[in-house]
């Protein structure tokens, strides 16, 4: 008899064990989830390159997405201009670009 409860406890203990493991491993995989864009604002002259508009600010080429959809702004006239650009920064192995959210002369 003892030798039988102790082998429900070893059973119900390992089974309680693999459930709070599973869960552990459910929450793991859930953190990684992508992060979240950083947030930039760069100061820079704006140019356009063989992949469109770009923002070079002394040390760093950004490329530019999303600018056709600044409204009130025609961003083509600021290209050689100093400018303010923000919105989302994406790093990839084709280098880092700007999802603008954002452009205006620099003062």
């Amino acid at each position: 008899m003892k030798t039988k409860m102790t082998l429900i406890a070893v059973l119900i203990i390992g089974f309680a064990g693999m459930g709070f493991m599973a869960l552990a491993a459910e929450q793991k995989t859930t953190g990684d989830a992508e992060a979240p864009a950083a947030v930039i604002q760069v100061r820079g002259v704006m140019e356009k390159s063989e992949t469109g508009l770009a923002l070079f600010d002394g040390n760093q080429t950004y490329g530019l997405k999303g600018c056709e959809n600044i409204k009130g702004v025609k961003v083509e006239d600021m290209v050689g201009k100093l400018v303010k650009v923000s919105g989302d920064l994406e790093k990839t192995d084709k280098g880092a670009f700007i999802n603008v959210k954002e452009v205006a002369a620099a003062n």
